[in-house]
């Protein structure tokens, strides 16, 4: 689909009223997340689409949610709800910058009754990740060397998502390098020297983004994500698989990871 003319002068003034994203994106040496809280991660290689899955998640607060605009990572948090209200997509993170963007989740019960359950989503760069897990030979989480370390060692239980982006199949090197990225991970997890960090994680699962490339209805979009991952990552989705099983590892789905597919709307080049 093609923008005329107006809509594309729209979107540019949008953005030039919107906040510099970059200003938001401070290196914290001390960054903490919130105790007693779970920590959910997006484990994803460079543009797969995790700051904007992150975008989607503030821009859909309500009823089922909240997030603290006032403390941790709130301020950054605020300038993607306004990229998401203004409808353009955020860009690419600072290859060094980590943050933690505390929040509530509330489960809905038959009896309506509400529990409450405090969670951080922690936000970091692809590129530094992908960097380290298939560059540096990295057999620990610990050897990260920036705050996503820190922040996997502390004491809060933990959700771990595998973000995958369904349009690298056509390109044979991202498709490659996707690979590598899931396979490494998938391996990391299985290494002994993250066993203590393991042991607090309670699901792994896998998030199919750009959905909107997959079909127009949900259930289209579902097939065709676990077809996607089937056909290029059997190899770690079937060692994950194991993994959970062995570990007791997402123990609501019958110890297997689940796949959820997420698009935030249609996108045009150039826009």
């Amino acid at each position: 689909m093609e923008i005329s003319r107006t809509d594309g002068q729209i979107r540019t003034d949008a953005l030039e009223m919107l906040p510099d994203m970059e200003e938001y994106m401070v290196e914290d040496p001390g960054l903490r997340a919130p105790e007693n809280c779970t920590d959910v991660y997006f484990f994803g290689a460079p543009g797969t689409g995790k700051t904007t899955l992150l975008m989607g998640l503030t821009g859909a607060v309500g009823e089922e949610y909240t997030l603290d605009m006032m403390s941790c990572g709130g301020n950054y948090a605020r300038v993607l709800q306004e990229y998401v209200a203004a409808g353009i997509a955020p860009c690419p993170t600072f290859k060094s910058f980590v943050t933690v963007i505390n929040g509530e989740v509330v489960k809905h019960d038959r009896k309506n009754s509400n529990s409450v359950y405090p969670v951080n989503f922690v936000e970091m760069s692809g590129e530094e990740l992908a960097g380290k897990i298939t560059g540096e030979n990295v057999s620990s989480f610990k050897d990260m060397g920036n705050g996503v370390a820190r922040l996997l060692s502390n004491e809060n239980r933990k959700i771990f998502f595998i973000i995958v982006d369904p349009t690298v199949s056509r390109t044979e090197y991202g498709c490659r390098a996707q690979f590598d990225f899931i396979n490494t991970l998938v391996g990391l997890f299985n290494r002994p020297d993250n066993d203590a960090i393991m042991q607090r994680v309670d699901a792994i699962h896998f998030v199919v983004t750009k959905a909107d490339t997959l079909g127009n209805t949900d259930s289209e979009r579902m097939s065709r994500a676990k077809e996607f991952l089937l056909d290029n990552y059997m190899g770690p989705v079937e060692t994950l698989k194991n993994y959970c099983h062995t570990k007791h590892i997402n123990n609501s789905t019958g110890n297997r990871p689940s796949v959820f597919t997420f698009s935030i709307g249609e996108f045009h080049e150039g826009g």
